[in-house]
């Protein structure tokens, strides 16, 4: 499939495992370099050869909880300043908080 990313830069959080490493993988084939994020450094360390190789892109990764402010907060200095410069933001999954998934004003469970 020709999606016309070649050369751009995504953004995959959850992007070591699951929906988000497939979400990686088809970026990456279409030839987006791709950024990282992921709550596990030992997975992401472990993907990054593999798409280096089968792709031949750039990958950056980041070990992040995203869900986590302090991890936020305590993130690289170059990590704001890359996330400003993405073309690309790709998202795999909701983030873990309950609240984050909720619509303004409704109720739990809803």
């Amino acid at each position: 499939m020709e999606l016309g990313l070649r050369g751009r830069k995504a953004l995959i959080t959850g992007a070591s495992r699951g929906i988000g490493r497939a979400c990686t993988e088809i970026l990456a084939e279409e030839g987006c370099d791709v950024v990282l994020v992921s709550r596990t450094a030992a997975d992401l360390d472990a993907a990054r050869p593999k798409i280096t190789a089968q792709y031949n892109v750039a990958v950056r990764c980041f070990p992040l909880d995203l869900s986590d402010s302090k991890s936020v907060d305590n993130s690289p200095p170059s990590v704001p300043r890359l996330i400003s410069s993405l073309t690309t933001p790709a998202q795999s999954r909701a983030a873990r908080s309950p609240r984050s998934t909720r619509r303004a004003g409704a109720k739990p469970g809803i």
